[in-house]
């Protein structure tokens, strides 16, 4: 299936609103990924169809992520907001033709992080956070950390969630703060500079 097919899609199965967010994490994705020596057309596939299950029902959802072969823990499943990242890339794969597992993986990723994230679900995170539409308390100082440092971005594009979350007394999933986590005592003893190079 190629982007117009793909684009017809997502417009026919996805509100105005979430539509445009799509094709400005499309083009926001692409311009990280180049930034920083990945491969854009990958980030930009990634992020147009992120979210394609966004506006699935939660039934359809489940369904979806439980047929992707996606494992719930506890936090998880007390988080249906989260639901629409596996379900997605079950969407991509089936609905969609997706068949680059590095663009599954970051779209099965981008609503909490696995333990071990990849360059690219780091980027289709970040851009999914930044996109010019995007209004958040942080949202600025994310955006100059992503101009220039991807590990400094996805610290920040980690913890504001966390920090949201915890002040409203929700759920936060252990994987982000373990992430978080692993990456400020990375950094911390390290002297050489970011994990994620930017493109000279």
């Amino acid at each position: 299936m190629d982007r117009e097919q793909r684009v017809a899609y997502l417009k026919t199965h996805l509100k105005k609103g979430r539509f445009r967010h799509s094709l400005a994490v499309e083009e926001e994705a692409a311009k990280l990924a180049g930034r920083f020596g990945l491969d854009a057309e990958r980030a930009a596939r990634a992020g147009l169809i992120h979210d394609a299950a966004k506006n699935m029902s939660t039934d359809d959802q489940l369904a979806a992520l439980q047929a992707d072969g996606f494992v719930m823990d506890e936090f998880f499943a007390l988080s249906p907001p989260l639901y629409h990242g596996p379900a997605g890339a079950y969407v991509a794969r089936v609905r969609l033709g997706e068949t680059d597992e590095e663009v599954l993986d970051a779209i099965r990723y981008h609503t909490v992080p696995c333990l071990n994230p990849r360059p690219l679900a780091v980027v289709l995170l970040i851009a999914d956070m930044i996109e010019p539409d995007r209004d958040f308390p942080g949202v600025r100082q994310l955006r100059e950390a992503a101009k220039a440092d991807l590990e400094e971005a996805f610290l920040l594009a980690l913890a504001s969630p966390m920090v949201y979350e915890l002040g409203r007394r929700h759920i936060v999933h252990p994987n982000s703060l373990i992430v978080y986590n692993r990456l400020v005592a990375l950094k911390s003893r390290r002297t050489d500079g970011t994990i994620f190079k930017k493109e000279e």
